[in-house]
């Protein structure tokens, strides 16, 4: 059998723009780095950050060489909720109308949402369905609210 070289490519995301006065300066995330830890419970997928300005149209113009770029770590674990029907993570937004010994309400997560850890919600995704890796690394990378350098 003769070797066939396949066609791959990187795994892109555009992110939010930076936007300081008047400049925009773009932003896409290339992912490296896939690591499912399946020991000790966790997903983590590395990125790299790189600059280009905007062109008029408002699309990535000329890579902006002279911002370094850097990476940035997302982790999927049991420490974050998420939705069961879609892995959206969920934050504690349902007040329980009970108080701290400080006096500060106490939160839960909205007992409308069934919700499981982030990592079990992977874990359940990968045993039960096909699953577009490429296409799940994308939707995850998309999830990510932050990506101000760490």
């Amino acid at each position: 059998m003769a070797y066939t070289q396949l066609q791959t490519s990187d795994i892109v995301i555009n992110i939010p723009d930076i936007i300081i006065g008047d400049t925009v300066i773009k932003r896409t995330a290339t992912c490296f780095n896939l690591n499912y830890n399946a020991a000790n419970k966790f997903v983590a997928v590395q990125w790299l950050v790189k600059h280009y300005a905007k062109n008029s149209d408002g699309s990535l113009g000329e890579y902006l060489y002279f911002i370094p770029d850097w990476t940035k770590e997302s982790i999927a674990d049991n420490t974050t909720m998420c939705d069961v029907t879609n892995g959206h993570p969920i934050d504690k937004t349902y007040d329980t109308g009970q108080k701290d010994e400080n006096g500060n309400e106490i939160m839960d997560y909205d007992p409308a949402i069934t919700y499981t850890g982030q990592y079990d919600y992977f874990f359940n995704l990968a045993e039960t369905q096909q699953v577009n890796v490429n296409a799940l690394i994308i939707a995850f990378g998309q999830l990510i609210t932050n990506w101000d350098k760490n």
